[in-house]
């Protein structure tokens, strides 16, 4: 019965994403949003990136991982060590969803200055700043995300070498 729920969740997941990217395909061919592309792109490195943080905390959680110096300096058990490190990807995660924010914000604003529902309306130009730079959005997305995978192995290596 457990294998008929995953592999149904598999299904519904698969259905669901490629939905969300049929759909971004489309609006891109169809309105030239510059946006989309990068979002999909952060979508798309955030999935795959999200399968190497499961495993860094197996191997903490384990005991795989050798305890540095720095940390039993610290007096850091295993649990505040992951506590930190969900902190800080929460955090950096956070900074992610406004740039995405800002990101579809523009896009909309763009799609509804044009459309013949906004006569009359005065939207503020500050809204449509990230569609006029977004490849340096979407450049700092890619890097965020990054970052907010590798963060701990970085911090960890750091923690190392004391």
């Amino acid at each position: 019965m457990l294998h008929a729920a995953l592999g149904l969740s598999a299904v519904v997941g698969v259905a669901v994403w490629g939905t969300v990217w049929f759909l971004a395909f489309w609006a891109y061919r169809r309105l030239r949003l510059p946006a989309i592309p990068w979002l999909a792109a952060y979508a798309l490195v955030r999935m795959v990136l999200s399968l190497a943080p499961p495993i860094f905390m197996r191997a903490i959680m384990d005991g795989d991982a050798p305890q540095r110096p720095f940390v039993q300096g610290l007096g850091l058990s295993t649990e505040s060590l992951l506590t930190i490190w969900r902190y800080v990807a929460i955090s950096i995660g956070t900074v992610a969803d406004g740039v995405v924010i800002a990101l579809l914000v523009s896009e909309f604003v763009y799609v509804l200055s044009n459309s013949s529902l906004a006569q009359g309306v005065r939207i503020p130009s500050i809204l449509s700043v990230p569609r006029s730079h977004a490849t340096a959005f979407g450049l700092a997305l890619l890097c965020i995300c990054v970052l907010r995978t590798f963060a701990v192995t970085a911090i960890w290596d750091i923690w190392a070498s004391s």
